[in-house]
């Protein structure tokens, strides 16, 4: 498996070059389109022992694609993102319930190469697009349970032996991702945009995972 994730870093790295590759040949009405989008959004799941569970999810993500045909385009695209969950829980302390303020952190990066569909001309002020690729990701993840003082509610800022810290290196993997997008230029060169994706990664796995993400952004053509 190591070695299938080698070729595919080959082949990121032969995607990344050709497209400066054929801009330097002078391609017939080739151009760059660069993008950074991201999104932060916090989901409230009630009430746990006093205090609010939630739920946030970061994202940030850049790319650069180089349109070689009117209506195709080869992307590179990063995306780091992060799912932060805050709670508070009960264990049994020899006989004596105890509460505990639970903070696990789930991250992950996406390094990808698309094909690009675009639905209309450079021309049009919306353009829809559709896109698709391979990629690898990298997924790590830290858990830490403090203390709650049983006067004050208040956490301590202690970490309890009662559920022991831990922190899961980097893993690597193959991705496949899909989406759509729409851009709204307000000058020629610059546009707001609005992109949704799907990525399953561990596809060189037994069990594959789907992440799921909907972002908002900027795109520059230049």
């Amino acid at each position: 498996m190591r070695g299938l994730r080698n070729r595919l870093l080959t082949v990121l790295l032969v995607g990344a070059v050709t497209p400066a590759a054929w801009a330097a040949k002078g391609a017939a009405n080739g151009y760059f389109e660069f993008t950074v989008n991201g999104a932060w959004y916090r989901y409230s799941e009630g009430l746990r022992y006093g205090e609010l569970a939630t739920e946030t999810i970061s994202r940030f993500g850049a790319g650069i694609a180089y349109r070689f045909l009117s209506n195709t385009a080869l992307e590179i695209s990063y995306m780091t993102s992060s799912t932060r969950d805050k709670y508070r829980t009960e264990v049994n302390n020899g006989g004596t319930a105890e509460h505990l303020l639970v903070d696990s952190i789930n991250r992950t990066q996406n390094l990808s190469m698309n094909i690009m569909l675009y639905l209309t001309d450079r021309s049009a002020s919306f353009r829809p697009y559709i896109k698709g690729g391979i990629g690898v990701s990298m997924k790590g993840a830290t858990f830490d349970a403090y203390t709650v003082d049983g006067t004050t509610g208040l956490d301590t800022k202690n970490l309890s032996p009662l559920m022991p810290s831990y922190k899961l290196a980097a893993e690597k993997s193959l991705t496949a991702n899909g989406g759509l997008g729409l851009s709204y230029f307000l000058l020629n060169s610059v546009a707001l945009e609005l992109a949704g994706s799907v990525y399953a990664s561990d596809i060189d796995k037994a069990k594959i995972f789907l992440d799921y993400s909907v972002t908002g952004g900027l795109r520059f053509v230049f």
